[in-house]
């Protein structure tokens, strides 16, 4: 999950999406049509806007690339 010397990580989306898919399969197994609109329609607007709102989030606060985080 992280790669070289900095504290990035990748795969991240890609697990808690996984998760996601996961359980909206379980909602659908117990038919709760409604929860499973709405947790698409949530998840959709986060995985299409979320990137492209941490991208502005980083252009209004920029910080030091090398900076580590608090422990």
């Amino acid at each position: 999950m992280r790669a070289g010397k900095g504290y990035h990580i990748h795969g991240l989306t890609t697990a808690a999406t996984t998760w996601l898919t996961a359980c909206m399969g379980i909602v659908c197994a117990v038919a709760a049509w409604r929860i499973v609109v709405v947790g698409l329609i949530l998840s959709l607007v986060v995985l299409i806007c979320g990137g492209p709102f941490e991208k502005w989030v980083h252009r209004q606060f920029p910080g030091h690339e090398d900076e580590a985080p608090p422990h």
